[in-house]
């Protein structure tokens, strides 16, 4: 057997890291069929609303893909390989971007779930996770409403934009078989963080109360609204009580994220798995509440890579470090041991730092303060697995920030 593989030349497969297996978890069958069924919603959508028939229809076509995944022996542990199945499927961003969005918000869920033993069985699971998957796949309807110019985007043109989830939820509201848990999910769905903090929520949560406001005033007394109606109120007192399903928003922005970077666009050519990986990290800080990054990093993110680590010892890392007066501050460290929980490293920190910040259409990290460096001498080791007061907020990657990169190994 030795010799025949030699002679055809045929690949050793990798091994997969401690714990986790190479088998494949999704089929080309259910690609297809997921592929199929939401070409035939969005066609549908462009010339239709939103019906009955059309939820109840999604909703056993996800039943069956929830269940095909979880019930599997390697669920926790397989290779969530939806990036290689979609290659094979000729489909435009729209629906390429919907089908990955859906299927890596379910592992999140699934995995998330079986890892805390919420749920006793499959059915219980189903129930929780379908609604964040009809959720995935009907997120960016609204998108096609919004006629963007071709060529240089304003700022005004990306408030516009940005108004998407409003628009996807009213094409929903006022179907009675869409779940008011799938509703509010798609309303929030980029809202992850606090009001009160520096984030990237948008759209912006004043303009999204008042365009409620007034779209419950245009229908109340209308008898064929009424479904619209309640759910508006609903959708209302839910953001006054900041009581959205903030877990399930993050799952769902990080799903989309992933989707969107690995998906051919007509500006760029998709990122290949891992690095996407990296640049949802990196926006983190501004966009996503750390432990849903911390369930994406250590359940489902090498799962989605081929089974290969996003963070190796020897990378450099920053670190947002919380004070007890509750202020951040930021340290450059070096990962000396990492096990396939990648969001719990052993490090070194190498120094305390300055980052600036930019805003142009969102809050991001541009660039790091030369002159605030301030090298560790005692260079001291922190277990992440035992040190709450730290979580990774960026990875210095030589080929995403060259400069930052230079900086880091100087110091290491």
């Amino acid at each position: 057997q030795a010799e025949l593989d030699n002679l055809l030349m045929k690949p050793a497969e990798e091994a997969a890291p401690a714990g986790l297996t190479n088998t494949r978890l999704l089929s080309e069958q259910t690609a297809r069929d997921l592929t199929t069924s939401t070409t035939e919603i969005f066609s549908a959508l462009k010339s239709a609303s939103f019906s009955n028939i059309h939820a109840q229809n999604m909703t056993k076509k996800l039943d069956r893909v929830f269940t095909d995944f979880a019930s599997q022996e390697d669920a926790m542990t397989g290779l969530v390989n939806i990036i290689d199945l979609m290659k094979n499927e000729e489909a435009d961003f729209d629906i390429e971007s919907a089908v990955k969005r859906t299927v890596v918000a379910m592992a999140i869920k699934t995995r998330g779930m079986q890892s805390q033993k919420k749920t006793p069985n499959l059915i219980t699971m189903a129930a929780d996770a379908n609604a964040l998957m009809m959720s995935s796949l009907l997120s960016h309807v609204g998108k096609n409403k919004i006629d963007m110019p071709q060529d240089r985007i304003t700022a005004q043109d990306m408030i516009r934009m940005r108004r998407y989830p409003y628009l996807s939820y009213m094409m929903l509201a006022n179907v009675s078989d869409v779940d008011p848990q799938v509703k509010s999910l798609i309303l929030n769905q980029n809202r992850c963080l606090p009001e009160d903090s520096a984030n990237n929520n948008f759209p912006s949560l004043k303009w999204l109360r008042e365009s409620l406001r007034k779209a419950l005033d245009q229908v109340k007394s209308n008898p064929s609204k009424q479904i619209l109606a309640k759910d508006l109120m609903l959708q209302i007192d839910l953001l006054e009580k900041n009581a959205s399903y903030i877990d399930d928003v993050n799952t769902l922005t990080i799903a989309a994220q992933f989707a969107s970077l690995t998906s051919n666009t007509p500006w760029r050519e998709a990122f290949d798995p891992e690095t996407a990986s990296k640049l949802i990290i990196n926006d983190s800080f501004f966009t996503l509440a750390p432990r849903s990054l911390r369930e994406f990093l250590d359940f489902v993110s090498v799962s989605l890579c081929g089974n290969k680590m996003i963070l190796k010892p020897d990378d450099y890392l920053v670190l947002a470090v919380i004070s007890s007066t509750e202020k951040f501050h930021f340290e450059i460290v070096k990962i000396l041991r990492i096990d396939r929980y990648q969001s719990r490293p052993l490090v070194q920190r190498l120094a305390n730092i300055e980052l600036f910040v930019n805003k142009t259409h969102k809050l991001v990290f541009s660039d790091l303060d030369s002159k605030s460096i301030m090298a560790e001498k005692r260079k001291a080791i922190y277990d992440l697995s035992k040190d709450h007061s730290r979580r990774i907020v960026y990875i210095i990657d030589q080929a995403l920030d060259e400069k930052m990169y230079n900086i880091a190994s100087k110091l290491g």
